[in-house]
């Protein structure tokens, strides 16, 4: 979500910004939380000179605010330039899918950005540009200058130093090669401002004119422009003086491609809206030539004219009812993708306004107060600045209603997040969402583990999970409204879109059919589950130290990091439903699989074996020896169907056969069912597998495999 479907804001939060701090005397030893993220380095000015009193923030592109207030300093530095700061992680994986970026800002210079990544940064350097005042003027539809108009910096990108000299010279000329069109992807530095706290804004004065200090020079930027009566716009901007222009993005028939089967026929979104397009945006487009857009651009200073708005207008009614329902946010994205929004008023009354003509996608969110769903549906008229109309009569949803315990030490759980999705097969379900649209029902647990949030007539499911470590619902029985307690495979849900459901992927997952005349409340138990003590030796009885695991954590398919010890404890594990742990040494080729038995709390002294080695020749169908094939392996982790890899490292998944078509593996793991994979044409649709299982210190030769002709 977010990249190539319609990104899902949370609501506006609240909170202060991070305590500034000034000091960086903390003990050398004195790292981070296990739930907070470290950020350290220092601020230097365009000649490498440490800037004292600058001030830096962390920017997180995965924040969407209505109103974005100004970035706020997590950190002063120092006389030396130094800084230090800690953030909390950030819930879920969102590192790993948006922009992150340190930001820093002093006066005089233009911002320096530095992207970071999940881990954090302990020795950032982060460079300050040369500042150019962007000076600019804003004009209403009628040609004539637009005061109070606001404008405000949503994007920002550069090289690593302040000159774009090669950049621009391609992107005038021809072209740049990008994945997808996105035109800020191909500059090494950037951050996203749209929807989180960014630089200070301008206004407009009598004149229409504005100033933006600190975005620096030799960038490119992104402009929102917004004021009354007009629809808001982005602009792009390069910080430098001269004429304006057009850059060019071109993707390659490869490249589209990679992009086109994840995506279907939508296209990724640009970021800024496409000024001119040489190509249609289908699958079925002809290959003869690369797909390209176009983005007209401005340099300092310059003119932009406004264009009149359509304002939506409308009224969020109950369906049965008819009564109003206060407090209903309803947005939508501008076309660079700024929110646009507006509240219900209490007699059910809204008006959107800054949006351009034509048709396009609202959200309708109830408060989290209210039992009702969110819906989504288009309003706007093409071609027209008359205020359009979009009425709206929602259902009223039965409250599902529940308390989050332990179930160990039976005390309230707080923070956990509870998710609800109606099954495929629930007829009512249509009646509460809007088909085709993806509609996240969720809550999180109070202080007293309790939570509400509304549901659908009829049978669904509930998932719980919560970032303390626990046990998946795979190790746990059903919960709620069933007498099947087995887990099953997965759960096809409905909530606007149909989706797939990995149960394990949760710590408790509980069956509801709701009947809004006898409605209950729900008692959920997570299992925080038991830490066994391991000692992992060689053959020898000597312990091994950088082994890796699988099954360390509950889902059990991802591999940890390597162990710094040969003693250590597996932290959350459920006697009563054991479940297998695989150990692994990629140096060493040492590896082992453990099935403990039921009831087995430990402690266990686990000795690893030596891996095994599979041999064997790949000859072509015609009898001839078959060089330089693609092979790769596959073990069965006990109790699940699908393969599992080695972690992913060439040296441990991805060999080849000589000139003789021979190979030799010494990386097979012992005692486990184990699949030899082999793809001899380059045909990615023909990869062959034989199954196979060796011995611990065997060689497993396989024989003469002749392969099958290529597939059309």
């Amino acid at each position: 979500l977010g990249m190539y479907g319609d990104p899902k804001p949370e609501p506006p939060k609240k909170e202060m910004p991070a305590k500034v701090e000034a000091k960086n005397d903390s003990p050398a030893d004195a790292g981070p939380k296990a739930d907070q993220i470290k950020f350290a380095g220092r601020v230097v000015d365009p000649d490498g000179n440490p800037v004292k009193g600058a001030k830096v923030g962390l920017v997180n592109a995965s924040e969407y605010l209505d109103d974005p207030p100004t970035l706020q300093p997590s950190a002063i530095a120092g006389p030396d330039g130094r800084f230090d700061f800690t953030l909390p992680k950030p819930d879920g994986h969102l590192f790993k899918f948006f922009w992150q970026a340190l930001v820093a800002w002093a006066e005089g210079f233009g911002v320096g950005l530095l992207p970071v990544k999940e881990e954090g940064a302990t020795e950032a350097e982060i460079r300050l540009f040369p500042d150019l005042a962007v000076r600019g003027r804003i004009l209403n539809p009628e040609g004539k200058p637009m005061a109070g108009a606001t404008v405000r910096v949503v994007q920002l990108g550069s090289q690593e130093a302040p000159d774009l000299a090669p950049w621009m010279k391609q992107a005038e000329g021809p072209g740049l090669k990008v994945l997808y069109p996105g035109l800020f992807d191909n500059l090494p530095h950037r951050v996203v401002f749209r929807n989180q706290p960014g630089l200070p804004p301008a206004r407009t004065d009598r004149d229409g004119r504005f100033t933006l200090s600190g975005i620096g020079r030799d960038r490119v930027a992104a402009l929102s422009v917004s004021g009354p009566g007009v629809a808001t716009s982005e602009v792009v901007v390069v910080t430098q003086t001269g004429p304006d222009g057009q850059l060019k993005l071109v993707i390659s028939e490869e490249s589209r491609r990679q992009w086109i089967p994840a995506i279907g026929d939508r296209p990724p979104p640009a970021g800024i809206p496409e000024s001119g397009s040489t190509r249609p945006r289908s699958v079925d487009a002809p290959d003869t030539e690369p797909y390209t857009t176009r983005h007209r651009f401005y340099r300092v200073p310059f003119d932009h004219v406004m264009t009149r708005e359509q304002p939506l207008e409308g009224r969020v009614r109950d369906k049965e009812t008819g009564e109003p329902i206060p407090g209903v946010r309803v947005w939508t994205l501008s076309p660079g993708g700024e929110i646009l929004h507006a509240l219900t008023d209490k007699d059910g009354r809204y008006r959107v306004g800054g949006l351009s003509p034509g048709s396009r996608l609202f959200h309708f969110e109830p408060g989290p107060d209210t039992p009702y769903h969110k819906w989504s549906r288009s309003g706007g008229k093409q071609d027209s600045v008359e205020p359009a109309r979009l009425d709206m009569a929602v259902p009223r949803a039965p409250w599902i209603r529940g308390r989050v315990i332990d179930e160990r030490t039976r005390r309230p759980v707080a923070g956990a997040k509870v998710i609800y999705e109606a099954v495929r097969a629930n007829a009512r379900a249509a009646d509460y969402f809007e088909r085709g649209y993806l509609n996240l029902v969720e809550a999180q647990t109070g202080v007293d583990g309790s939570f509400r949030l509304p549901g659908v007539p009829g049978r669904g499911w509930l998932m719980v999970y919560r970032t303390e470590r626990g046990l998946s619902s795979a190790e746990r029985p059903v919960q709620g409204d069933t007498d099947r307690t087995d887990l099953p495979d997965n759960l096809d849900t409905f909530i606007g879109i149909e989706t797939y459901i990995v149960p394990a992927d949760y710590q408790a997952l509980v069956a509801v059919d709701l009947d809004p005349k006898a409605l209950k409340e729900y008692t959920i138990t997570l299992d925080p589950g038991v830490p066994v003590p391991v000692t992992l030796t060689d053959s020898d009885g000597k312990p091994v130290t950088g082994a890796i695991a699988l099954g360390m954590r509950s889902p059990w398919l991802k591999w940890s990091k390597p162990l710094a010890d040969a003693r250590f404890d597996v932290p959350a594990f459920n006697p009563d439903r054991p479940r297998a742990l695989v150990f692994y040494h990629p140096d060493r080729n040492l590896g082992t699989v453990v099935q403990p038995k039921k009831g087995d709390a430990g402690p266990w002294a686990v000795r690893m074996q030596s891996t095994a080695t599979l041999t064997g020749a790949l000859v072509l169908h015609d009898g001839k020896p078959c060089p330089n094939a693609e092979l790769t392996l596959s073990f069965t982790y006990p109790s699940q169907a699908g393969p599992v890899w080695l972690p992913n490292h060439p040296a441990d998944t991805h060999f080849k056969t000589d000139a003789a078509g021979k190979f030799r593996i010494s990386k097979v793991i012992g005692d486990v069912d184990c699949a030899f994979w082999y793809k001899a044409y380059g045909d990615e649709s023909n990869w062959l597998t034989i199954p196979f299982r060796a011995k611990p210190g065997e060689t497993k030769d396989l024989g003469t495999i002749q392969t099958k002709p290529p597939s059309k």
